[in-house]
């Protein structure tokens, strides 16, 4: 069978056998380095474009889950949401209406109440 990477050379013009055969032998000579990148000349924004639109609108929740004194925790297992959306909520990002509904029920006020807790939301 012969070695690999040297199968058929006879086969092979002299300018490829010693084409490969500089290869092969260059091969072992390679020292692995990490290839550093270039850095661009073009600062990077912080934020994308998509995140900067971001409707962002206060409301009180944070005011009132701290007012029961509930963990952001409680208050999710409680509307059965996670502790994620909650965050977000209290970021002031957008949220659905049925969130909002969970949130609202359980914090233990009336859906009514809905403008204390998300204003005019």
């Amino acid at each position: 069978m012969g070695t690999p990477g040297k199968e058929n050379v006879k086969d092979e013009p002299n300018n490829v056998r010693k084409a490969r055969e500089e290869l092969l032998s260059s091969k072992a000579e390679r020292v692995w380095r990490p290839k550093i990148r270039k850095r661009s000349e073009e600062p990077k924004t912080v934020g994308t474009p998509e995140k900067e639109n971001v409707k962002v609108e206060p409301n009180n929740v944070r005011k009132v889950r701290e007012g029961l004194l509930l963990s952001k925790a409680e208050l999710a297992r409680r509307a059965k949401i996670s502790v994620l959306t909650i965050n977000r909520v209290e970021k002031g990002l957008a949220c659905r209406m049925d969130t909002k509904r969970k949130i609202i029920l359980s914090l233990g006020l009336k859906l009514s109440d809905r403008d204390k807790v998300f204003n005019k939301g």
